[in-house]
């Protein structure tokens, strides 16, 4: 009896311990990728922007995507394409979806696009180099943004931006915000385009 107690006493350590490192594991690999996300952010180019144009910049290289990666990203740009066009997004439901994207990624792949320091300028060049420059600075189809109807705050679609009943005030602070949102996270359309057909390509679809 006392034989058969011990033994469940040192089975239950056992499985604590394996536990434990479990844990542990998980946690250092969680905070090597959130330390490789951090530094994507480092330049004067939007998140998104250092991510897509990154991403894109990998092709050729050892860090280069795979199909299974590009399988799952494909939906996730495309949702982030979807929400940078909403009238209804919030900011929070971007970045949760920046998020995911970066957890698909390897810390390796994070940390070489970090490495490559992507500016604004680069992503213009990038684009020229890769056919897709055109006009327009949204993520919609061709990238134009267009004038609103009137009644309606610019960068605001017929989902949410009636000025009816608003006072001037009121108008104006509606009308910062939605820029604010709006250019936090921009991607010029086209190239948001052309990275979504690559990624279809790479994933085989």
């Amino acid at each position: 009896m006392k034989k058969h107690t011990l033994f469940r006493i040192l089975a239950l350590f056992s499985v604590l311990a394996l536990g434990l490192a479990a844990c542990s594991s998980s946690n250092e690999a969680a905070e090597t990728t959130d330390q490789a996300a951090d530094v994507t952010t480092q330049t004067d180019a939007p998140e998104s922007v250092v991510l897509l144009v990154g991403t894109w910049k990998l092709d050729g290289t050892p860090q280069e995507i795979t199909a299974e990666q590009a399988a799952k990203l494909l939906p996730l740009w495309q949702l982030f394409q979807t929400l940078s066009t909403s009238d209804t997004t919030a900011p929070e439901e971007v970045e949760a979806v920046l998020k995911q994207i970066k957890q698909v990624m390897t810390p390796e792949q994070l940390e070489a696009i970090a490495a490559m320091n992507i500016t604004l300028d680069e992503m213009r060049t990038f684009m020229q180099e890769m056919g897709v420059s055109g006009q327009g600075g949204g993520t919609g189809p061709g990238g134009g943004t267009g004038q609103p109807p009137a009644g309606m705050v610019p960068g605001m679609g017929g989902g949410g931006g009636n000025t009816s009943g608003l006072s001037p005030q009121e108008i104006a602070t509606a009308q910062a915000q939605r820029a604010s949102t709006a250019s936090a996270e921009r991607v010029p359309g086209p190239l948001m385009n052309g990275f979504i057909e690559y990624l279809q390509t790479k994933a085989g679809q």
